[in-house]
């Protein structure tokens, strides 16, 4: 069981995913929420052969730093091997203590916003 005192450095989550759009090359950005004037990021990381009639497995990655620091860059060249691979990735930002002096609370309620497709 997960629980608030756990020091959790990172995780990942698998899912299917099927977008409606036409081929895309690499790396995508998107705000996926706003708060204080703060703009957290989600971004894609695609295979270059990526179409939109086909299903892909996917990883979305949170990165480590006990929510204290850190950034998504942190998983950007595993989401580069994976997306060679056929597997999409998305990199999700949080608010974390060094950037924005926020506890783990802010962090946690940041990342179970992030839009998983």
């Amino acid at each position: 069981m997960l629980t608030m005192n756990m020091n959790i450095k990172s995780f990942f989550l698998v899912v299917l995913i099927s977008t409606g759009s036409s081929a895309l090359s690499q790396t995508n950005s998107v705000v996926y929420k706003e708060i204080k004037g703060i703009k957290l990021k989600m971004d894609d990381y695609l295979s270059e052969t990526y179409t939109s009639s086909k299903t892909y497995p996917a990883m979305v990655f949170f990165f480590g730093g006990g929510w204290i620091n850190g950034k998504p860059s942190q998983f950007a060249p595993h989401a580069k091997y994976l997306s060679a691979k056929g597997i999409i990735c998305f990199l999700a930002d949080y608010r974390v203590k060094e950037r924005n002096n926020t506890t783990r609370f802010e962090a946690l309620m940041d990342a179970k916003s992030a839009p998983i497709p």
